[in-house]
């Protein structure tokens, strides 16, 4: 909450901009992630809530309702950096991997990586839940507080609980598209470099948790992919996929606060 609050919308914006937030950036937040899911591309839900937070306010309040110096310093900068760090700890780590376990045959190693995985994946699940969810929960919480449906700013057990089984239930329902373009599309890859990838994208994600920003799982955990199959060789990336992922990246927050800033006027008509 206070992350939001000094990041995005100014004092005064704030009362109006609350009420609106919630029900205008679900919507938008759906139809942008349904889009790149069916197009099987890793976006981040995470930049799609700040994009429409930003869009909201500046329909609201124009260019002044958002502190442009927040987005830079709590959002930008760490969001460029993440995949980067994630890139260099993967191609670091499964380097040391392949030096320390060389004696290892090509069957035990990859019997002992899937084994390996079922720890790291976990870690990731657990990163993603302590950074993604509160985004979201934080958003449903506004829209509460301000509307008079709890009396202070807390988060309330049930949004807890419904933020966790709905990323748990998409995970189940949609998530195959984005696993096959991330564990196939991008590179081949087998259990050692996904234990490698994993393991560094949960330790990014895990210290931007600590730190207080809000980063995108996506982007460090495509990053990490991308950072473990350089080490075989870079033509074993398939750059074009890629500079997909790239592209869906650098659109996402501003698509998502266009299309924020359209609902504006139509969902305060509503409300």
């Amino acid at each position: 909450m206070n992350l939001l609050n000094r990041t995005f919308v100014t004092p005064f914006d704030r009362d109006d901009m609350y009420r609106l937030a919630g029900a205008i950036d679900d919507i938008r937040a759906i139809a942008w992630n349904l889009g790149t899911w069916w197009l099987g591309l890793p976006s981040s839900s995470s930049h799609a809530l700040i994009g429409g937070l930003m869009g909201a306010a500046i329909a609201q309040s124009g260019l002044q309702g958002v502190q442009w110096h927040g987005v830079v310093h709590s959002v930008l900068l760490p969001g460029l950096a993440a995949p980067a760090i994630a890139f260099a700890g993967a191609f670091l780590l499964l380097l040391l991997i392949y030096w320390l376990f060389v004696w290892m045959t090509p069957g035990l190693a990859n019997r002992s990586f899937r084994l390996g995985q079922l720890a790291s994946g976990t870690w990731v699940a657990f990163t993603h839940g302590a950074n993604d969810a509160q985004k979201t929960m934080g958003v449903i919480a506004l829209a509460l507080f301000e509307g008079g449906q709890i009396s202070h700013f807390y988060i309330p057990t049930w949004v807890i609980v419904a933020a966790g089984l709905a990323i748990a239930a998409g995970t189940y329902a949609g998530g195959w598209r984005i696993m096959r373009t991330l564990g196939q599309r991008v590179f081949a890859m087998e259990p050692a470099s996904g234990f490698a990838s994993q393991l560094t994208a949960g330790l990014t994600i895990y210290s931007a948790t600590r730190l207080g920003y809000p980063l995108s799982t996506t982007h460090v955990v495509s990053g990490s992919v991308i950072g473990s199959g350089a080490t075989q060789r870079l033509s074993a990336v398939r750059w074009g996929v890629a500079g997909n992922i790239v592209v869906a990246w650098l659109l996402t927050i501003p698509a998502a606060a266009l299309v924020a800033a359209a609902l504006y006027w139509p969902v305060q008509g509503l409300f």
